[in-house]
């Protein structure tokens, strides 16, 4: 069997005169406007396809540069900076990139840079940023700088032309809550000394700790005189502080640190008097001048302070006289008479007596006293000059019975780590 081959020529006339181009099957010359003039009845012209990320990638187009975008299925023109859509619209630019700036900032941070790369086709920028956050400048342009509030959130930002806006890039961005330094309680509003001897205060308490804020608390305790500026306090970093003693008036109060900033505390006021009279619970064991009235109440005691909370479940004295002996006990919160009771005494011996129990908290300061017959003619008190901690006790201070005469029965001078009386407490669960 023959195979026959026919091939076909079909001719294109190209036919090229001075004043262009021309391309078809008439042989008819270019249109003399025309440098190229492609004409056919059953062809077209076919320019280069490509899609829409191909097309953006195109090196500093030209103006007029013509192209057929198989994304959008419509030809593009470069015109004025911009692609043009042929198909009944312009483009948009391509959605900025990514957002270059911190993620992470304090409360209340000023100055807060961010920016993005330009993109082509784009006349301005739109930029967001979180509630109570300001755009300080920028705004319009690739770059701007934030004041920021303390709410968290998403710093934005579109691409915009005379086409709209494009979709949105974002970083997400955490602003820490403002510190609070939380609230201190507990202490003494006033304490006494006499004689040049003096007291400290009751431990300060934490009513409420330090919160919000960015990163680990930390915390310091201060003081101050009444008219001074504030001093750290050495080695008291921890939610409470037990002050040592004073022979002034002072204000304490506790700082509270984060990542980002030191907030203070409410301050605690303790005033200091060289004297108090008769306060039993500031001056624990008041001091007494010699007296030959017969009859004449003289108090003598000893101040006591639980370093955790508990019962007082007796009273106790020891004195160098046989008898029966009224002890009071008052609460150095309230001022308060609480309890009374009557105690049978043998002479230099720890003797005691049952009473309701009474509830203490944590560093609440009582003072027990001996309320001396109208037969001690006299008597002399002695201060303590610092605590001593029985079991979980500290015993504050106190004064000494002396004998008519003026005789000491116990010495005028402190022994530390020794009572000497004259009154005591039970204290536990």
């Amino acid at each position: 069997m023959r195979k026959i081959i026919l091939i076909v020529l079909v001719c294109i006339s190209i036919n090229s005169f001075s004043q262009g181009v021309g391309i078809n099957t008439s042989g008819l010359p270019a249109d003399n406007s025309a440098m190229l003039d492609v004409s056919s009845t059953d062809r077209g012209v076919l320019v280069s396809r490509m899609t829409e990320a191909q097309r953006n990638a195109i090196v500093n187009p030209v103006e007029g540069l013509l192209i057929f975008n198989t994304t959008s299925k419509c030809f593009n023109f470069y015109k004025n900076g911009a692609w043009v859509e042929m198909c009944g619209g312009c483009i948009l630019p391509p959605v900025p990139g990514a957002i270059t700036g911190s993620v992470s900032f304090c409360a209340n941070y000023t100055g807060a840079a961010f920016s993005v790369t330009a993109v082509n086709g784009a006349t301005s920028y739109t930029w967001s940023v979180p509630s109570g956050a300001v755009i300080a400048s920028g705004q319009g342009t690739t770059a701007i700088v934030v004041n920021f509030g303390a709410l968290s959130g998403n710093v934005s930002v579109v691409a915009d032309n005379n086409c709209g806006s494009t979709a949105a890039s974002t970083l997400s961005v955490t602003v820490g809550s403002v510190l609070n330094a939380g609230t201190i309680g507990g202490g003494s509003s006033g304490v006494c000394g006499s004689g040049g001897i003096t007291d400290n205060p009751a431990a300060f308490t934490n009513v409420s700790a330090a919160s919000g804020g960015m990163g680990a608390i930390t915390y310091q305790w201060q003081s101050k005189t009444i008219s001074g500026s504030y001093s750290d306090i050495t080695g008291a970093n921890s939610l409470t502080y037990d002050p040592s003693v004073i022979s002034q008036s002072m204000v304490y109060s506790r700082k509270a640190t984060d990542n980002c900033t030191t907030m203070v505390s409410n301050e605690m006021t303790v005033t200091y008097s060289a004297s108090c009279g008769l306060d039993v619970c500031q001056n624990a064991g008041v001091v007494h001048s010699q007296t030959t009235s017969v009859g004449h109440m003289e108090l003598l005691g000893m101040k006591f302070r639980p370093q955790a909370p508990g019962n007082i479940s007796r009273l106790g004295l020891r004195i160098p006289q046989n008898g029966t002996f009224q002890l009071n006990l008052f609460d150095c919160s309230t001022q308060a008479l609480v309890r009374t009771v009557n105690v049978n005494a043998t002479s230099n011996t720890w003797c005691y007596a049952s009473i309701t129990p009474y509830a203490l908290t944590a560093y609440q300061e009582v003072y027990c006293v001996l309320v001396l017959p109208a037969n001690a003619i006299y008597a002399y008190g002695y201060f303590s000059p610092s605590p001593i901690l029985s079991g979980n006790v500290e015993i504050m201070g106190g004064c000494w019975y002396n004998s008519p005469g003026g005789a000491n029965l116990y010495p005028n001078s402190y022994a530390p780590g020794q009572i000497y009386g004259v009154t005591d407490i039970t204290f536990g669960p």
